[in-house]
């Protein structure tokens, strides 16, 4: 299979780069992921990256493996250059998928292949996506020569759960007045998200005097003063504006059966597509936190924000639409059009370009089933009419 060839329609089907595709995702896989300890697939990638494309990659100090190619060096093709060189405003588009998992395993995760699938937990949310890319920046690099415009191909860090978007973040920031437009592919949904879903998650801890569950029977349980507040919380009706919900996701306390608990901590989130929204949910939850101390004196109440993901910036609407444009016009080269099921609001990595007005969508397609479940696992023929779709928008935007 040569290289030029990723522009024709058959080239997923070539037996020999689906068996590469496969091995490669399974490969990652195989390396843990946690977010805020991507360090291990980082430098896999990295690795990878220098061996298969003759790519200097590198890795920032959010753990992100950057992929900037401006104007080749006719001396050696799809070289990075220093990100200090690029001007402002120079018109640098950023494709990313990211590399962290919500499974907290540190060892090796089990990766299972049958006839039609790999099976694997974080095999579609996000690594398939992150070997797609790995494959076009191998086989699509006489595409990438002669590009005239700087691109950035980014693996980035915790898109997942608390890692609080700290990759996209720091991409953002680096690259800040540089960026035109920003897509992240990732797994798991069935559409195209081009509407930032912001967030606030707070970590909330009740502290008492406790005692010995017969001897000091009676005395302050924390956990049933937690159980009250996480009642109190669940009064709330939603704004009516936009969509927003709340969720008690971890509540954690307690000794031993004989212990009246001394403390209890629970995880609780807000979410919603209006800032306004998020805002009026973030002041009923202080307001709830105040009644409940001044009801319970004797009672130690703290809370922490632990993760805040933006909502939606003032962004061009025609730069928007016309992003997401793109992203049917390649989805709908490979799919039945029916088969979409959603084009809007979402959490993602995209939320950061998106609060400060670059034009961003996300999507990957629903490779499989089972996604943040150990279950999780990729269906082989999705997988491959996903890489034709990210391939080919990929070559429509270098072509732009």
């Amino acid at each position: 299979m040569k290289k030029e060839n990723i522009n024709s329609a058959a080239f997923w089907q070539a037996p020999a780069i689906q068996e590469e595709l496969i091995r490669l995702i399974m490969d990652l896989c195989a390396i843990p992921a946690p977010s805020g300890q991507e360090q291990k697939r980082a430098d896999f990638i990295n690795k990878w990256l220098s061996k298969e494309c003759h790519i200097n990659a590198s890795i920032d100090t959010a753990c992100n493996v950057l992929v900037l190619l401006s104007q080749p060096d006719p001396k050696n093709s799809a070289i990075p250059k220093s990100p200090s060189r690029l001007p402002k405003d120079s018109g640098l588009s950023v494709f990313m998928a990211h590399t962290d998992t919500v499974f907290p395993d540190t060892g090796s995760l089990p990766v299972r292949r049958t006839e039609d699938r790999i099976c694997s937990p974080g095999a579609g949310d996000d690594t398939a996506c992150a070997a797609i890319l790995m494959m076009f920046l191998k086989y699509g690099q006489p595409e990438l020569k002669n590009c005239r415009k700087p691109l950035l191909f980014a693996f980035n860090s915790c898109e997942e759960g608390l890692g609080n978007l700290k990759g996209s973040r720091q991409i953002i920031k680096d690259y800040s007045g540089k960026i035109c437009e920003v897509t992240s592919f990732d797994g798991g949904v069935k559409g195209i998200c081009n509407h930032a879903v912001g967030s606030l998650r707070y970590q909330i801890t009740v502290s008492t005097r406790g005692g010995h569950s017969y001897n000091d029977f009676g005395s302050r349980n924390a956990i049933l003063v937690m159980s009250h507040l996480t009642e109190r919380l669940y009064r709330l009706q939603v704004p009516a504006e936009g969509r927003s919900t709340y969720n008690a996701g971890v509540i954690t306390g307690g000794t031993s059966v004989n212990t009246i608990a001394q403390s209890c901590r629970m995880l609780f989130e807000y979410r919603s597509d209006r800032k306004e929204s998020l805002k009026l949910m973030q002041s009923f939850f202080f307001k709830t936190l105040s009644e409940l101390q001044s009801d319970f004196p004797d009672i130690r109440l703290e809370y922490v924000l632990v993760g805040e993901r933006p909502c939606m910036g003032d962004v061009d609407s025609a730069r928007q639409q016309a992003l997401t444009e793109r992203a049917l016009a390649s989805i709908r080269k490979f799919t039945d059009a029916e088969e979409m099921s959603v084009i809007g609001s979402g959490s993602t990595d995209c939320n950061i370009p998106l609060s400060q007005g670059i034009p961003a969508i996300c999507f990957g397609g629903l490779l499989g089933e089972g996604v943040h479940t150990r279950e999780e696992y990729v269906t082989i023929p999705l997988l491959l009419q996903e890489a034709a779709i990210i391939s080919d928008y990929l070559l429509n935007a270098l072509s732009l």
